[in-house]
């Protein structure tokens, strides 16, 4: 988006916008040469669209009726997550958690690598440091919380 200063003529008023998509799978250089933009593409197609504003909220506006406008975030996925390699067992994991409310930090979520698993194998458990009935205890723990 290029967002203009007033000109010394007074035929553009300060804050005119317009913006620039340029859309292509190929490498391309663009280089900004002060008073103008040079792109510098190697191939393919070329899906160029100007967006004429004239206001920057009018530029964003036009550019997501053409993308699209983001996904809304869950709400979940803005809280704090706590992972990391090398759990030894489910008491090390509880004691971290146990450390994060001790400490008053809130915890969305935990999750332990690879270390639960019985020789990294998906959707098993370590039956000696992560045993079954205890992660189920430790998980129901967790989500009654």
């Amino acid at each position: 988006m290029d967002i203009r200063s007033a000109s010394a003529d007074g035929r553009v008023a300060a804050g005119i916008s317009h913006g620039v998509a340029l859309l292509n799978s190929n490498g391309m250089d663009i280089v900004y040469g002060g008073d103008r933009l040079t792109y510098k593409i190697i191939g393919d197609v070329i899906d160029l669209y100007i967006f004429g504003g004239p206001l920057p909220h009018y530029v964003i506006e036009q550019y997501a009726k053409l993308i699209g406008r983001p996904a809304t975030m869950p709400y979940w996925s803005f809280g704090f997550y706590q992972c990391q390699y090398g759990y030894k067992n489910v008491s090390g994991v509880e004691g971290v958690v146990a450390g994060y409310a001790k400490a008053r930090i809130p915890l969305e979520g935990m999750w332990t690598d690879i270390d639960y698993m019985d020789v990294c194998k998906d959707f098993t458990l370590d039956s000696i440091n992560f045993p079954k009935d205890w992660m189920k205890k430790f998980v129901d723990k967790l989500s009654s919380e």
